[in-house]
């Protein structure tokens, strides 16, 4: 009778979303050459409820508030297959600061950093989504920096912060609402 009314409550619950993680550490750029730690943890996310989804035309993106006003992005061309993406660090409500670092295919479901040129490898796994294939998760093979510009106006060409996502964090795109 116990184990009965324990089966009935937590089929009325329902599971707990699953929980995934990303590590990173946030570098400014200093003027002199120096780089100051404005930000170090492990973002453990819900990507049933922390995951916000944008699809607008063929271009998708999502997104993952990491600390602060700064989201982790992966950013595609919805379609067959899925060739390259971005990755990006946005920082919300600010219309001046930029970052893209692209990905192409190496191998299989492995894809390096080819803009800007640098090291980088990550593992994507995808799913048939209807028609298309999508991403569902992206695995850091490596510690990846990504580029980001607070004020593209004061600093044309030149970056201000490097977040590095540390190898082994886990991205979950999918399963987003």
């Amino acid at each position: 009778m116990g184990l009965a009314l324990v089966a009935v409550a937590l089929s009325i619950v329902g599971a707990a979303p699953s929980t995934e993680s990303v590590r990173y550490v946030a570098f400014r750029l200093e003027r002199n050459g120096t780089r100051t730690v404005i930000a170090e943890g492990t973002r453990e996310y819900s990507p049933e409820t922390d995951i916000q989804v944008s699809n607008v035309g063929g271009t998708c993106s999502r997104r993952l508030l990491l600390f602060d006003a700064f989201e982790l992005e992966f950013r595609f061309k919805r379609g067959n297959p899925l060739d390259g993406f971005g990755l990006a660090i946005n920082k919300r409500k600010s219309m001046s600061s930029f970052s893209f670092n692209w990905f192409e295919r190496d191998q299989g479901d492995i894809f390096v950093r080819t803009r800007p040129r640098d090291s980088g490898r990550v593992k994507v796994a995808v799913v048939k989504a209807g028609r298309f294939t999508e991403p569902a998760t992206v695995e850091f093979l490596d510690n990846i920096t990504l580029r980001f510009t607070d004020d593209i106006h004061n600093h044309p060409g030149e970056h201000s912060h490097e977040f590095v996502i540390a190898r082994g964090s886990l991205f979950r795109v999918m399963g987003a609402p």
